[in-house]
């Protein structure tokens, strides 16, 4: 078997030696965001770059990714240290922030669950009348919370 230190330091000194080459990270503003092609338009200390991606993306989409505000400053780093290849590493403010995945907890709260009640309640209070005794008309409560939510 070999020495797995010696692998281990050659692995990790590869790794450091990439990290060094791609740490270029300069300052810009936010100028543009094209939410569905997940890139944006920065201003670089006057020089401004297109369609720089919001994230760098493995497979086809994001399962996360931040919305910068217009305005915002951010960090633009170049991979491997190429000016061909920018890419957003950070922002200060994020408008919005996309999440593609099965459920979120927060706190222990399942946003999956929570959003089928959600829609289910949505489906009372915008469904077919729901008569009080003796009435015939919609509830007061159904038209209370039809008003609530400006249904």
């Amino acid at each position: 078997m070999g020495d797995i230190s010696g692998e281990l330091e050659g692995a990790l000194s590869g790794v450091i030696n990439t990290a060094i080459r791609g740490s270029i990270i300069i300052d810009a503003i936010i100028m543009e965001v094209d939410e569905p092609s997940f890139t944006c338009t920065v201003n670089m200390r006057g020089a401004i770059l297109y369609n720089v991606p919001l994230k760098v993306i493995i497979g086809s989409k994001p399962s996360i990714v931040g919305i910068p505000k217009i305005g915002t400053i951010c960090l633009v780093t170049f991979r491997d240290g190429n000016t061909h290849c920018p890419q957003i590493f950070a922002a200060h403010e994020y408008g919005k922030l996309l999440i593609d995945c099965e459920d979120i907890e927060l706190m222990g709260l399942s946003l999956r669950y929570n959003n089928l009640n959600l829609t289910a309640m949505l489906n009372v209070i915008t469904g077919a009348p729901i008569s009080e005794p003796g009435n015939g008309s919609p509830s007061a409560l159904q038209q209370a919370l039809s008003t609530a939510l400006n249904l």
